[in-house]
């Protein structure tokens, strides 16, 4: 199952676009391939967590935001992970 990561994909494309950055940079910011950022902007990947939030501390984003989307569109992908946030803040 896809689990929604068509809007993943959108939220990390828009995010990137904000920070004016290439995905060459954010590839190579975030140590990744960019085939991997490629595909995870269209939806085509189902990242890992670890990667997404990779990612989003590259692109200087408030992970509660990342918090708050994993609720919303990608529970059951993620819903093993979502004590990590909680392990973050304590």
């Amino acid at each position: 199952a896809m689990y929604n990561f068509i809007e993943m994909g959108k939220l990390i494309r828009k995010h990137r676009r904000e920070r004016k950055l290439t995905i060459e940079q954010l590839a190579e910011l975030s140590n990744l391939s960019y085939r991997c950022i490629s595909n995870i902007e269209r939806g085509l990947a189902s990242p890992k967590f670890g990667t997404v939030v990779k990612i989003f501390a590259v692109l200087d984003k408030d992970l509660n935001e990342l918090k708050q989307f994993v609720i919303l569109h990608n529970s059951m992908a993620y819903h093993k992970d979502l004590g990590w946030f909680d392990s973050r803040s304590s």
